[in-house]
C-alpha cells in the first residue's frame, strides 16, 4: 500500500524529501509547489502554493524550513515554513532581461570579470544569500 497517493491534476516536474524527511515537496506544472507534512500519514492535507512566474522544474531542502525552487525562468524562489504553512518569501535574483542574443564575446567579457588578478574565480551572486536568507527564520 502506498504511504503517499496524491493527485496534482498536472505533470510533477520534481519530487523531494526534507533532510529529516517531515515533508515531501513536489513541484507541478501548473507553476505550484505542494508540500506535505508526513507526520500526518496518508490522509495529511497537502498545502499548494502558487507562483505567478513560469512551473518549477527542480528544487531543494534547505532545511526543513527553508525550499528553494527554479523552472522554466531561471529565477530562484526561497519557500519557508512558518506558523505551520509555507509561503513564497522571495525571488533570489532579479527575473533575467530578454536579448537579442549572446555571443561567444559576451561570455568571453563576463568570465574574465569573473577572476580575481591571481585568477580565481569570484563570482557573487544572490543565489550565496539564500542560506542567510533561510537561517534569518
Amino acid at each position: 500500500e502506498p504511504q503517499v497517493s496524491e493527485d496534482a491534476g498536472a505533470w510533477v516536474n520534481a519530487v523531494m524529501f526534507s533532510p529529516t524527511g517531515l515533508f515531501l515537496a513536489f513541484l507541478v506544472h501548473d507553476s505550484t509547489a505542494r508540500f506535505k507534512d508526513l507526520s500526518g500519514g496518508p490522509s495529511a492535507t497537502v498545502e499548494v502554493v502558487q507562483w505567478s512566474g513560469l512551473p518549477f522544474l527542480r528544487g531543494a531542502f534547505l532545511n526543513d524550513s527553508s525550499f528553494v525552487a527554479c523552472g522554466f525562468d531561471h529565477v530562484p524562489v526561497l519557500f519557508r515554513h512558518r506558523d505551520g504553512h509555507w509561503s513564497v518569501i522571495c525571488s533570489l535574483d532579479p527575473k533575467p532581461e530578454p536579448s537579442s542574443g549572446f555571443s561567444s564575446r559576451d561570455f568571453a567579457a563576463l568570465a574574465s570579470a569573473a577572476r580575481s588578478p591571481s585568477g580565481d574565480v569570484v563570482m557573487t551572486t544572490a543565489h550565496a544569500e539564500a542560506q542567510a536568507r533561510a537561517d534569518d527564520g
